[in-house]
């Protein structure tokens, strides 16, 4: 393939669905960059028993107020849609926690009293395996609530590798949006059961509110026609895949392997998932 690097985000509706094993396993079928977005709770490196370099760290930047500047005219609090600023009759309260960063408070204050401090939100790392893999993994400090800035960092690293996998956060919250912002194509995963049915809807409706290709991996499954693929055709959303629930994989994951590096079988079956949803995500890109 030549061009420029096919990016494919792994995504799910809610955790324990199965995202992060497809993710580590499709990466591991041939050479590609795995970048872990969930960086809440990033799980990838419990995988690849490698030693990890922190690269860089993530930085944002919340007001500060002066206040023998401030007139106290609240045109900061007025603007700020967030409510980060609360302003009262004897002074300015900032609250880092719903700060989003935009700096509109600053720029919109009359009398220059506001400015922008730096804060660290998280960090960058990276590694890589078996000579074929290369890992990036952000790590959100504890007690941040803001979580797209760290996602938006991982996934600036830059790779020459002609496939890269995303592992996005589980949901369809702000930090899930922002992972498959960066994609070519959606890998959506699945599971047959009614709270993974409820939840693959909630999906399905955001990535087609943003106009994203996508497709369904239906994992932990029973049957060729279980509940998944039986919304999947109600909706003409395509199966790119299955994997039927075994409990080999359950004991395998459980200690940290990798399914396509110890059951042939497996190594087969993800290497033709991986094979269909490059050609459907360079469809989309041309």
């Amino acid at each position: 393939m030549s061009g420029r690097p096919i990016r494919i985000a792994v995504v799910s509706g809610k955790g324990g669905t199965g995202k992060t094993f497809l993710a580590v396993n499709l990466a591991c079928t041939a050479p590609c960059t795995l970048y872990d977005c969930d960086v809440e709770e990033p799980n990838t490196h419990l995988f690849f028993q490698t030693p990890w370099e922190q690269i860089q760290s993530v930085e944002r930047r919340i007001p500060i107020i002066n206040a023998s500047l401030c007139t106290l005219c609240a045109s900061c609090s007025s603007f700020c849609r967030f409510h980060a600023l609360l302003c009262s009759s004897d002074s300015v309260q900032v609250f880092p926690e719903l700060c989003r960063s935009c700096g509109g408070c600053r720029l919109i204050c009359p009398n220059q009293a506001l400015s922008m401090m730096p804060e660290e939100i998280g960090t960058v790392l990276k590694s890589s395996y078996d000579d074929a893999l290369t890992l990036v993994q952000g790590v959100l400090k504890i007690g941040t609530a803001v979580v797209p800035p760290v996602v938006h960092e991982v996934l600036k690293v830059h790779s020459n590798d002609e496939i890269q996998i995303i592992d996005a956060p589980p949901g369809t919250g702000c930090s899930v949006m922002a992972a498959v912002s960066r994609a070519d194509y959606v890998l959506a995963a699945a599971e047959p059961t009614p709270f993974g049915l409820h939840d693959f809807q909630v999906l399905v409706k955001a990535l087609r509110s943003r106009g994203i290709p996508f497709s369904a991996a239906v994992n932990k499954s029973l049957s060729h026609d279980d509940s998944i693929t039986k919304y999947c055709r109600e909706e003409g959303i395509k199966v790119s895949g299955r994997i039927f629930f075994d409990e080999k994989i359950m004991d395998i994951c459980s200690k940290g392997g990798i399914a396509v590096k110890l059951i042939p079988e497996y190594r087969k079956i993800f290497s033709n998932l991986r094979s269909t949803i490059v050609e459907e995500a360079k469809r989309c890109v041309l």
